[in-house]
């Protein structure tokens, strides 16, 4: 699992002004689409929003398929076997193959729920896709690339 964080990104304030103005915009989105909590097909297959406005008290098991996962507002805390990762407004997750996962949320409000979004990727096509980009061999592996887990707290 890969986390990509805004904070590695090196964002000049009027860009960050720009980033944090889209997302505004993208939570009214997904407000529009999600009118109470639960998650919501969409008509793009493959695309899922969700909306919770409360704090989980206990954590919710599931079977993430490989997908591409990232928060708008709000924050979730995700494990994958004894790895746990926080999902927020700063980071989206990137699961290359299906895992069991637990996801709590832990930061969400009748006022600001969490709000997320997620892409369902095909394997197969990607598997397509990587022959064609890297037709002669994959890239050497960049150290420290693997995402960082987080302690919740």
């Amino acid at each position: 699992m890969r986390i990509v964080t805004d904070s590695r990104l090196q964002v000049s304030n009027p860009s960050k002004g720009l980033l944090d103005e889209e997302r505004s915009r993208l939570a009214r989105m997904i407000l529009a689409l999600a009118p109470y909590d639960g998650a919501f097909k969409q008509r793009i297959p493959g695309l899922l929003i969700s909306r919770f406005s409360r704090i989980d008290s206990d954590t919710v098991n599931d079977f993430n398929s490989p997908s591409l996962l990232f928060a708008v507002q709000g924050a979730k805390v995700i494990t994958v076997g004894q790895q746990v990762y926080t999902l927020d407004k700063l980071e989206m997750l990137l699961f290359p193959v299906a895992l069991p996962v637990t996801m709590q949320t832990t930061n969400a409000t009748p006022s600001e729920p969490f709000l997320g979004i997620r892409l369902d990727l095909d394997s197969r096509r990607i598997s397509e896709l990587v022959l064609k980009v890297y037709a002669h061999g994959l890239p050497p592996l960049v150290s420290g690339v693997r995402g960082t887990p987080r302690t919740p707290g």
